[in-house]
């Protein structure tokens, strides 16, 4: 979990961080403004931490129904 948070909030960051940069470098070019909402960047990061806890579920259940050397092995 620690390990979806911490990419979450550094995804979040340079999204923002990217997207803040191409207006600002390609601003004149294009005539829309981003809307840019918290909710937005905070869902992705949601996803994100949801994604790393279902990909690490399936480890879990494996290791549990293990003897100790399986384990070690696996």
């Amino acid at each position: 979990m620690s390990c979806g948070m911490l990419g979450a909030a550094i995804s979040i960051f340079v999204s923002y961080m990217e997207i803040k940069t191409i207006f600002i470098v390609a601003g004149p070019k294009i005539t829309m403004i981003p809307a840019l909402s918290a909710r937005t960047f905070l869902m992705a990061g949601a996803s994100g931490i949801l994604i790393t806890l279902s990909g690490s579920v399936i480890p879990i259940i494996k290791s549990r129904q293990m003897k100790i050397i399986e384990e070690i092995k696996f």
